[in-house]
């Protein structure tokens, strides 16, 4: 029983919460909020952003993250870096159906 148990909490632990991860990515374009609370962003080579049929990005302003990875995102588009990014595949309707962004990561 005792076994079963740790299986279940490990398994739960050692899901993955990204849907889809872009990895090596270059930026295309970085757009700051307007009346929507979000920041947009394009990769160069993503024309369908988790199924949303746009290359649209979207990085909520209430992420806890937020200013984190805006700092990340300005710092690759200026360097020329590539970054990966994750999301949670689900279009946010208040950043205007744009899939929503989860974690940033510079390689």
């Amino acid at each position: 029983m005792r076994n079963t148990l740790v299986m279940i909490i490990v398994s739960i632990f050692s899901f993955n919460i990204y849907a889809t991860t872009y990895s090596n990515q270059e930026l295309r374009i970085i757009r700051s909020p307007d009346e929507r609370p979000c920041m947009l962003f394009q990769l160069k080579t993503v024309s369908n952003a988790g199924g949303s049929g746009n290359p649209w990005f979207a990085l909520k302003q209430s992420h806890i993250g937020y200013n984190d990875i805006v700092s990340m995102l300005l710092a690759a588009k200026i360097s020329n870096t590539k970054v990966h990014v994750s999301t949670n595949d689900r279009q946010v309707t208040q950043c205007g159906g744009h899939v929503e962004v989860t974690v940033v990561s510079l390689p």
